[in-house]
């Protein structure tokens, strides 16, 4: 635990090895002016304790304790986040709408900035309240079966009221003042779960922000970045900004693009062929101890994994397609380089000679050993 009793250093908290990268999470500002903040923002004489909990691929954060035991958790964005101002005017727009409309429970934000060359900080940031409870990463494996079908049936839950909250139009959620002057204010923001037209004062649908619109730079092409108001114009949104991304020589999220299963219910092992009830391996009763353990982890692991599906089925025919789209082939080979590089583009097996292809497979044979290798500690000690 950090505790930073000289205060009145200002602050260069960055990330990563190269130049680019560590460009890209270069934060530059002033520690005391972020304490007095957050102790301004909840009443507060002091802070007292500094604590850096993440150090993430887009944001910095930080638990910051009040003199009173209050908690604070202030967030700055790296630069790399997104477009400056609208990143993170966007983000506290739609925090605070999900608090008020679906009513989930989003952390409340006490104050924030997304103009850093306005504010005493010198950088963006939000602070926001600190949610009780632990992370469920780590109590998840020792929790009784019963509390995690709980938990799950929480989670579909809060995905069934998202379902039913449907925009008029795809874009970026902000409030009315900081959407671009010529944005349309007359329309209808969302539809309710019974079909009925919400209109909002507070809130409107700007341009896009997603960073596969301005990265890499994108920022700098004449694009169609919405708002639209049908998937045909944001997918051809999107084809039309990978044209003009090849023409400048430049080195793809509807709601396909977006769901996702729960983190915590990931394992390693096949997944079900079906909806059905997941059975033990034949040979159950056959086989070591040892390996009854690992079948009967599998077997819960796998029987969650379908009560999801179930349960996202009972509450939203749409959600359960979308998920199970995703384990299609045509579904993992276009989302898996884009977990591995951050400027992915395919390469044609004819740029390779024959040793390099060689090399290339005789590399991933040794990384798949090395997988294994790690599967077998990870299960040895419980640790990762």
């Amino acid at each position: 635990m950090a505790l930073w009793r000289s205060i009145g250093l200002r602050q260069v908290v960055g990330f990563g090895t190269s130049g680019q990268q560590l460009a890209c999470r270069y934060v530059t500002f002033d520690l005391s002016t972020l304490l007095q903040l957050a102790a301004s923002a909840v009443g507060s004489r002091s802070c007292t304790q500094v604590l850096k909990i993440s150090e993430g691929q887009y944001n910095k954060v930080f638990q910051l304790t009040m003199d009173d035991g209050r908690m604070v958790i202030a967030m700055l964005p790296n630069p790399n986040a997104g477009r400056p101002h609208f990143t993170t005017a966007s983000e506290v727009a739609t925090m605070d709408f999900l608090r008020n409309a679906p009513s989930l429970p989003v952390p409340r934000v006490y104050a924030w900035s997304s103009r850093a060359s306005e504010n005493p900080l010198g950088a963006e940031y939000i602070l926001m309240e600190k949610q009780a409870g632990v992370l469920l990463t780590d109590v998840w494996d020792i929790i009784k079966e019963k509390q995690k079908v709980q938990i799950l049936d929480q989670v579909v839950d809060i995905e069934r009221r998202l379902a039913a909250t449907r925009f008029c139009k795809f874009g970026s959620l902000h409030y009315q003042d900081d959407l671009p002057d010529n944005s349309d204010s007359t329309s209808a923001l969302y539809f309710d779960s019974i079909g009925n037209e919400v209109r909002s004062k507070t809130y409107g649908i700007g341009p896009i922000n997603h960073r596969s619109f301005f990265d890499f730079g994108r920022g700098a092409l004449n694009i169609d970045r919405g708002p639209w108001s049908t998937v045909t114009q944001v997918m051809t949104a999107i084809a039309r900004r990978e044209i003009a991304t090849a023409k400048a020589g430049l080195r793809a999220w509807p709601l396909f693009m977006q769901v996702g299963r729960p983190a915590f219910l990931d394992y390693n092992g096949p997944v079900p062929e079906d909806l059905g009830k997941v059975p033990l391996p034949p040979n159950f009763d056959s086989i070591d101890l040892d390996e009854q353990r690992k079948a009967k982890a599998l077997h819960r692991a796998q029987t969650l994994h379908n009560l999801y599906l179930v349960r996202c089925l009972q509450v939203s025919e749409t959600i359960f397609q979308v998920i199970q789209n995703q384990n299609t082939l045509r579904h993992q080979v276009r989302v898996v380089p884009g977990l591995v590089l951050m400027d992915y583009k395919p390469l044609h097996n004819s740029l390779f000679s024959d040793e390099e292809i060689q090399q290339q497979d005789q590399d991933g044979a040794l990384w798949a050993q090395g997988v294994e290798l790690m599967d077998v500690l990870v299960g040895d000690t419980g640790c990762f």
